[in-house]
């Protein structure tokens, strides 16, 4: 009897270990995988804020004919705005005239 307690516990004993093993491969890829997007939200990040900087201090908007005028930072303080996408964006381009 003692023999096949001992066969059981050996069986049950690799099981958890082909357990934690699978467990373990799956924590690093998803490990892995975070580390690839951190990497990438740094790029996209650095990316934002190079745009911003480019950008003119003061920004003027025609709204429907009507003309205003705002700081940069003013447009950049909600990081889920229109103006915060507009202002980073590789496509926007402010005309150089009035």
């Amino acid at each position: 009897e003692l023999q096949t307690l001992r066969c059981n516990d050996s069986t049950k004993t690799a099981e958890i270990n082909e357990v934690f093993t699978d467990v373990d491969k799956t924590l690093a890829a998803l490990l892995n995988e975070l580390q690839e997007l951190q990497a990438s939200a740094a790029t996209e990040k650095a990316r934002l804020e190079t745009n911003a900087a480019v950008a003119p201090k003061t920004i003027k908007l025609n709204v429907g004919g009507r003309v205003f005028e705002t700081s940069k930072d003013n447009l950049l303080r909600d990081a889920d705005s229109f103006f915060y996408a507009m202002v980073t964006s590789e496509t926007w381009q402010p005309r150089a005239r009035d």
